[in-house]
């Protein structure tokens, strides 16, 4: 489903009862992705969510999503085909870094 705008898209699936607050959206540099993330019910029992957005010729549609704020998430490769993607921080309050490598994994 093609959205005007990345929040819309994140939230495609929510019902108009479903509590939730949009805490960050944070567009990719080029403009081609964007994290959105959204809180789950009231405190101090929030789940916080983070989903990834991508935009097409047609508009914003949601593309991955996880629970949580934290971790790295791909987005595409680099031109060697290395992964790279974006991280959330658990600031207060949270941020976005675009670009990151994939971390190396043991």
């Amino acid at each position: 489903m093609v959205h005007r705008d990345p929040g819309s898209a994140a939230r495609q699936g929510d019902s108009p009862v479903t509590v939730g607050r949009t805490v960050l959206v944070d567009t990719h540099p080029d403009g081609r992705y964007a994290v959105v993330l959204i809180e789950y019910n009231e405190p101090p029992h929030v789940e916080p969510y983070t989903a990834l957005c991508r935009r097409d010729d047609d508009g914003w549609r949601f593309a991955a999503g996880h629970g949580g704020w934290s971790g790295w998430y791909r987005t595409h490769e680099d031109a060697d085909g290395a992964g790279l993607g974006f991280d959330v921080t658990n600031d207060d309050p949270p941020a976005v870094r675009w670009n990151v490598p994939e971390p190396n994994v043991l």
